[in-house]
């Protein structure tokens, strides 16, 4: 009930608010574009420059902003700028938190492609060095896993360290 009473009030001090607006003229038309070109042109960033870019005084910008947007042409441009510094502080913030979770992603795929060949070689290095006599058949086998496991882990320490290398 209230969202409906506020919607009501809304529509009608809009609809009053307009109806006291003055029509369009040029001037204010001229306005609305230049501060368009202010919110369009990044590279914009004195008044100076926009005063020459519209063929106007930098004196004759700064009454037609007093008059028809209430600020100076300076602070307009200062405003939008600052907008978009902190628009691209919050990209480059979202990317860097994207790259952390990157990073920690492959920190976690390469601590597991580490521990896996090393559980393999420490199991059967403390199989094959226990007390008991072990048919030549388990330590063929068992030599084979090791070294298998070993070239694994080689290669991926070799694979890690051309990635990093690259980075740098």
């Amino acid at each position: 009930i209230f969202l409906l009473r506020f919607d009501r009030q809304y529509t009608l001090a809009s609809t009053f608010l307009r109806a006291c607006l003055p029509a369009a003229d040029d001037r204010s038309l001229l306005a609305g574009r230049i501060v368009d070109t202010i919110a369009g042109d990044l590279d914009l960033r004195s008044a100076n420059e926009l005063a020459a870019r519209f063929g106007l005084t930098l004196r004759t910008l700064q009454r037609l902003f007093k008059e028809y947007v209430g600020v100076g042409p300076k602070w307009v441009i200062n405003r939008y700028r600052m907008h978009e510094a902190i628009a691209r502080a919050h990209e480059a913030n979202r990317l860097s938190e994207q790259a952390n979770r990157a990073k920690d992603e492959f920190l976690g795929v390469v601590s597991h492609e580490l521990r896996t060949p090393l559980n393999a070689i420490l199991g059967w290095s403390q199989l094959l060095r226990g007390d008991k006599v072990v048919n030549p058949t388990i330590l063929t086998k068992g030599l084979a896993v090791i070294e298998r496991n070993s070239r694994a882990q080689v290669k991926l320490i070799e694979d890690i360290l051309d990635v990093s290398r690259i980075i740098s």
